[in-house]
């Protein structure tokens, strides 16, 4: 037995077919770019800057 996202439709029209791997993949996608957003809006050049500037600073 094998189980595979590939094999879980969610949803199908014609030739299209939306897999679990396709919806997880947009869901990852939307999440990045909601925290990407959240983060990035407030950005500052000039201290105090917040932590999660500080953070995202650090990792790039």
């Amino acid at each position: 037995m094998e189980i595979s996202p590939d094999n879980l439709i969610f949803w199908q029209w014609k030739f299209i077919k939306i897999n679990a791997t396709i919806a997880f993949t947009w869901l990852v996608m939307i999440l990045l770019v909601v925290v990407s957003w959240m983060i990035t809006r407030n950005l500052k050049v000039k201290p105090p800057i917040s932590p999660w500037q500080n953070c995202l600073e650090i990792i790039i």
